[in-house]
């Protein structure tokens, strides 16, 4: 890995031999020394004659103002910049901020952290009477700024993932990998981007790609996060629905998701979007039970063509005008989907009936279609948004006794750190 170092440099042979260590210690294969005008003259050559730097590729840069902090600190993030555009990301770049003048220390120090740079290293050891570190007694001390702040990262992409913001919390997991190396920090945050990343997918229905993230998560993080057995009753649920495309856990899925919209984010039009295809797939859950849609190539019942061959016969002519021209297929909307139910004294086309007949259920459907994602520019509020979800689990329990019990075990995790 190719590592650079920044080094400010004072007057004084003590200080050449403390620069000497301090490469020695780091082993750069780059160094860019920030020199004042005497340094350059009185203690650069005696470095450069040092064993320490043969075969070693450097570059010297004399600050304007050796006193002035804001000039240096400006003068640093040039110099940083010029390094990232030889490609040294920013943990892979050192300062040592012990020789130089106290301006110089500070200036190249305040570069160091705007550009979030990985390591701080300054020598101590035994002084003498003029405070220098006198020469043979040096010690580098490393300093990991960044470590703090990856700290911070890692625990802000946390929260965000305990509040489904996967997105962001994604981009922040991301600018956290590229600030340390460290082996600790790079296991944990590289569970946390292969959890936010599969539950992402989750969240937008791409249930085989969650499922074989989820599954090759092997960490044992996992377990002291307070987050195994939820991952492993979201994956029983992920292989039900990834394999079957009309399955009852799907059902407690998608109410989930639009429990995501509506509290999590109060998308509210989103959320009702998310229940009116519950409402739908309730019902084509149902019919594919009774076995009423055609096989597609694949051999998987086929929702937009029902197979009127298998209704009662007095039935058949009735669902027959469903049929497409195009392409002979008989395909019904949601309210036909119902009525097909009722018409077979399904009870959960009764349960619709009730429902569609006391008025509530009529309205709310309006409601949703004048929403600016159906078809019309009318927002939802938190009231028929709440009022919807009441009506739609109380049809998804009519077939799926067992969805509150479901939905507790495909709830997303919450990481505990």
């Amino acid at each position: 890995m190719s590592k650079a170092i920044i080094i400010t440099v004072g007057t004084g042979e003590t200080v050449s031999h403390g620069i000497c260590c301090a490469i020695r210690q780091q082993n750069p294969n780059y160094i860019v020394f920030c020199l004042t005008k005497e340094s350059e003259v009185k203690t650069l050559p005696l470095i450069l004659q040092d064993e320490t730097m043969k075969d070693r590729k450097y570059d010297g840069f004399i600050l304007k103002d050796e006193n002035d902090v804001e000039e240096i600190r400006f003068e640093c993030q040039q110099i940083i910049e010029g390094l990232f555009k030889k490609n040294f990301a920013p943990k892979d770049i050192v300062v040592d901020y012990t020789p130089g003048t106290k301006a110089m220390s500070a200036g190249v120090v305040l570069a160091a952290l705007d550009k979030k740079l990985g390591t701080l290293v300054y020598v101590a050891g035994k002084r003498n009477k003029n405070g220098r570190v006198v020469s043979g007694t040096e010690k580098v001390i490393s300093l990991e700024p960044n470590r703090t702040y990856a700290d911070s990262l890692f625990k802000g992409a946390v929260d965000l993932f305990n509040s489904c913001q996967f997105d962001s919390s994604l981009e922040i997991v991301k600018e956290a990998q590229s600030l340390i190396s460290d082996i600790d920090f790079a296991e944990k945050i590289s569970l946390l981007k292969d959890l936010v990343s599969a539950y992402s997918l989750w969240d937008r229905f791409d249930l085989t790609g969650a499922f074989f993230l989820l599954d090759k998560i092997k960490s044992d993080l996992v377990a002291d996060w307070g987050i195994k057995s939820k991952i492993e009753k979201n994956k029983q649920i992920l292989y039900q629905e990834k394999d079957k495309l009309f399955c009852k856990e799907r059902i407690a899925d998608l109410l989930e998701n639009a429990r995501r919209r509506g509290e999590l984010e109060k998308k509210y039009d989103d959320a009702l979007a998310r229940l009116y295809r519950v409402f739908e797939y309730s019902a084509q859950v149902r019919i594919a039970e009774r076995d009423l849609y055609k096989k597609d190539k694949n051999g998987k019942p086929d929702s937009e063509n029902l197979d009127i061959d298998k209704l009662p016969d007095n039935l058949q002519e009735k669902y027959a005008k469903y049929r497409d021209n195009k392409d002979n297929k008989v395909k019904l909307g949601l309210y036909q989907d119902y009525e097909l139910l009722t018409d077979l004294e399904d009870p959960l086309g009764k349960t619709f009936k009730e429902n569609y007949e006391s008025g509530k259920l009529k309205k709310l459907l309006s409601l949703r279609n004048n929403s600016i994602l159906a078809h019309g520019f009318s927002p939802i509020s938190k009231d028929t948004y709440q009022e919807m979800l009441g009506i739609v689990e109380g049809i998804a329990k009519r077939i799926f006794p067992e969805l509150d019990r479901v939905l507790q075990e495909i709830k997303f995790p919450q990481i505990k750190i």
